[in-house]
């Protein structure tokens, strides 16, 4: 499982043990112990799917949030199209066991992540049906791990169309694959936050 940065620190300390997943279907088993990149060491304790709606204000503490309408607000922020009577979540209880025991890459240096926006303004460059890089990428970035069949409805692709693109991002190590679907490397989620922030400046 992949956590966003602004959870890390507090699952290592153990004010987090909740998350909530907008999968449609569990990804991850009960008992199991994972290696969370950037993070460490993940065991599930606990799964279960219920109505975004359910979702009790203990359990939105303890998925980091400061109360029950800052976690539907976050979690619409991420997922628009959400409803709480009808969106269902999956709700993974977990500990954290510690630093991963697999050697960490070394953090990507500022001039690797610069390289890699401009080969992504070029590949939009070349791209026949317009620039779609960065929206691959937020997509990642914005909901953890997706199978291809989730980022075609997502973004309104096709799953071959899903499945090339994601090769080429591949190939410039901006995302991975796994059994629980694609998701960003740590070059990948520094240039989407790197384009995102620079879009930012540029509307302001």
């Amino acid at each position: 499982m992949i956590f966003p940065a602004e959870e890390r620190v507090g699952i290592r300390a153990g004010r987090i043990t909740v998350t909530f997943r907008h999968w449609t279907r569990p990804k991850v088993s009960v008992g199991k112990i994972y290696d969370s990149p950037y993070l460490g060491r993940i065991k599930v304790l606990d799964i279960s799917t219920i109505h975004l709606g359910a979702v009790s204000a203990a359990d939105a503490r303890a998925a980091g949030a400061n109360s029950l309408f800052d976690f539907f607000e976050r979690f619409r922020s991420r997922f628009p199209d959400c409803d709480l009577d009808s969106t269902r979540v999956v709700r993974v209880r977990f500990r954290y066991l510690g630093k991963s025991e697999t050697p960490q890459k070394k953090p990507p240096r500022p001039a690797q992540v610069l390289a890699r926006a401009k080969l992504l303004e070029e590949t939009d460059r070349r791209a026949r049906s317009g620039p779609w890089t960065l929206s691959y990428l937020e997509s990642l970035g914005l909901r953890g791990e997706l199978f291809s069949t989730e980022l075609a409805e997502i973004l309104d692709e096709s799953p071959d169309r899903i499945k090339k693109r994601m090769g080429v991002l591949r190939k410039q190590d901006l995302v991975e694959s796994s059994t629980e679907g694609y998701s960003l490397t740590r070059l990948g989620e520094m240039v989407w936050k790197f384009l995102e922030d620079r879009n930012v400046r540029q509307r302001s």
